[in-house]
């Protein structure tokens, strides 16, 4: 991982999972690199310019409790609208 430090004695713990509230979770302890990454490729903000493009609403992204959480709507194929091309 790009941001994490990754151990065999500081393993880093994932979870994925869905809410009845039709959103998407992916989280993962927070163990911060001592040294700087330079952000490359398409990251958080693109799929959250992506979501807002589609109007599926907003990605919400924090730290809590040692955890970095990022939640997505779940969206239908049939709530999209593909853009009309000229």
């Amino acid at each position: 991982m790009r941001y994490n430090v990754i151990l065999p004695d500081q393993p880093l713990h994932i979870h994925i999972y869905t809410t009845s509230a039709c959103r998407l979770y992916i989280t993962n302890t927070r163990q911060r690199k001592s040294v700087r990454v330079d952000r490359v490729g398409p990251g958080l903000t693109n799929l959250a310019t992506r979501y807002r493009l589609l109007g599926a609403g907003d990605l919400l992204i924090e730290e809590q409790a040692g955890w970095f959480v990022v939640s997505l709507p779940l969206v239908q194929e049939n709530q999209l609208t593909s853009p009309s091309i000229s």
